[in-house]
């Protein structure tokens, strides 16, 4: 299920509200009736929930500048919210209007903490991931 709320400023600019739900528990392998699948199956529906994504951006645009920033926010999926933590992110970006081409430049981070079990037997102590993924975009468009 997903949700979306936006308000126009004009020509100048908007504001975005996204809402999603997803039931990961109601996640099934098929056929159900194999064996292997229905344990599987159960896991699934033992370990996960539903969970809400949350997203807020924006856009403004100036002459031929477009300025533009959002944040994200993703629920865990695992029933502790350990296996899998919640994830907070944000973005921003800068474009440019040539008239036929844009050019866009974008700056998006995510952070997420993950347990992770390294061994199923002897040391079987969890380890914690605190991860911090970045990512850097350029894009060129053409309208024809």
């Amino acid at each position: 299920m997903t949700g979306s709320l936006a308000y126009i400023f004009g020509t100048n600019g908007l504001v975005s509200f996204d809402y999603s739900r997803k039931d990961y528990s109601n996640t099934k392998f098929k056929p159900t009736s194999d064996a292997h699948f229905s344990e599987q199956n159960r896991l699934m529906s033992n370990q996960l929930v539903a969970a809400a994504t949350y997203k807020l951006g924006g856009e403004y645009k100036y002459n031929q500048f477009s300025f533009r920033g959002g944040y994200r926010f993703e629920e865990s999926p695992y029933k502790n919210g350990t296996t899998v933590g919640d994830l907070s992110g944000y973005s921003l970006g800068l474009g440019y209007n040539f008239g036929n081409t844009k050019l866009d430049l974008t700056y998006d981070q995510a952070k997420q903490t993950n347990t992770h079990q390294l061994y199923n037997t002897g040391l079987t102590d969890a380890t914690i991931i605190d991860a911090l993924h970045s990512n850097v975009t350029l894009s060129l468009g053409f309208q024809l």
